[in-house]
């Protein structure tokens, strides 16, 4: 088949390394891919590298700024509604000019706007089978879904997939359609990338090193994991918490240290900041507790990430973490926001090792079993094959 996977930009995050792991599972399969960006400023640009590599065509497109499509409201009147509507046409007929005329069996797009240019240009860029992918929870991410996006969604493509339960719930309300027509298919795990096979992991054992892997945005709620923290520091096994991750700002670096020092933690917390890959891989295999602490989610990385090496995992019972991990892991989970309930879950880890060692090879076992490359790829691949030529409103 030919595959076009289009993504935001070639930079590192989460989207581009699910497409990435895509376009390469796929590329492997014998199908030809390409792969389409909007043009970055960063020159931090990995993944380009690596798709040339695999003999993947990529290209990059001006970016994408027709945003006046989403300032159509009755209640400004025809007048102004016509206005608006004429200058987005002027705009997407001259951005034309600039996206490929190619045909393919199958597109799938990362993030909104790279999902509505093929949705818009679809009769430019000759697609069979046109997939929305949506790569969060229960929210929009701010992007502005109106009626006419939605009504010309339904008629315009083939199927809407989500990597969380809740996410695929949010846009089936979203564009108005009937919960079973959006597919569930969660991220792509690369063994390979994040566990060695050499088992032999050296532990401090004068130390407990619980991890908390994220970056600082506020739906991530670190301060709750902090907070727990305070109320077993003290135990026996010396817990120390690490948090891997880059603060959105000098300031509020500034007030997690602030709290940390409150709390008389300055000893036990260490905040690590951004770290290269394979430098979060060595700091992995050396913990011992993987700790999540947040309110929304799509499918969290981090989880996989602490599945992959054995971790038995603290984290909230939010549906987007149930969906990920094996049942006997629930027991582990506590309320959003609640401190308590984290601390009661890490005092348990830290009284009990070896429940933390039976929960960390289910945890593995799972993530071989759901989310490693070939397995997702296939259901990738028996969606796409599924909702060729079909609108998201055909039975």
């Amino acid at each position: 088949m030919r595959v076009l996977i289009f993504i935001g930009s070639f930079t590192t995050g989460g989207a581009e390394r699910q497409a990435y792991l895509l376009a390469k599972n796929l590329r492997h399969l014998g199908h030809y891919v390409e792969f389409w960006a909007f043009e970055s400023k960063s020159l931090n640009q990995p993944f380009y590298e690596k798709l040339i590599g695999m003999n993947i065509q990529c290209r990059q497109l001006p970016v994408f700024d027709i945003w006046s499509w989403a300032g159509i409201r009755r209640e400004m009147g025809y007048i102004y509604n016509i206005r608006i509507f004429a200058s987005f046409f002027v705009k997407l007929w001259h951005y034309r000019r600039s996206v490929p005329k190619e045909s393919f069996d199958w597109a799938i797009p990362f993030t909104p706007v790279p999902s509505l240019v093929l949705l818009l240009y679809r009769g430019h860029v000759k697609i069979r089978s046109l997939i929305w992918s949506h790569r969060g929870g229960a929210d929009s991410g701010n992007f502005p879904y109106t009626k006419l996006l939605t009504w010309f969604g339904r008629w315009r493509l083939n199927g809407l997939v989500a990597n969380s339960q809740t996410g695929a719930t949010h846009m089936a309300k979203v564009f108005c359609i009937p919960r079973d027509r959006v597919s569930f298919i969660g991220n792509i795990f690369e063994l390979s990338d994040f566990y060695i096979r050499d088992n032999a992991v050296v532990h401090d054992k004068d130390m407990t090193k619980i991890i908390h892997l994220a970056n600082f945005y506020p739906e991530k709620d670190p301060e709750t994991v902090i907070r727990a923290f305070a109320k077993v520091a003290g135990h026996p096994r010396k817990p120390k918490l690490i948090l891997v991750g880059r603060h959105l700002s000098a300031s509020q670096l500034k007030g997690h240290i602030l709290l940390v020092q409150q709390l008389g933690l300055e000893h036990a917390v260490d905040f690590i900041g951004e770290m290269a890959e394979q430098d979060v891989l060595v700091l992995l295999r050396s913990s011992n507790i993987g700790v999540l602490s947040t309110r929304s989610e799509g499918c969290p990385n981090a989880i996989l990430e602490y599945m992959s090496v054995n971790l038995p995992i603290v984290a909230t019972n939010i549906p987007s973490i149930t969906d990920i991990l094996p049942s006997e892991s629930h027991q582990l989970l506590f309320d959003v926001g609640d401190e308590e309930g984290c601390a009661n879950q890490l005092t348990r880890l830290l009284d009990d090792p070896s429940l933390g060692r039976d929960l960390a090879m289910k945890n593995f076992t799972h993530l071989r079993m759901k989310y490693e490359g070939d397995v997702v790829v296939h259901e990738w691949v028996q969606l796409l094959n599924s909702c060729s030529d079909r609108s998201l409103t055909t039975n």
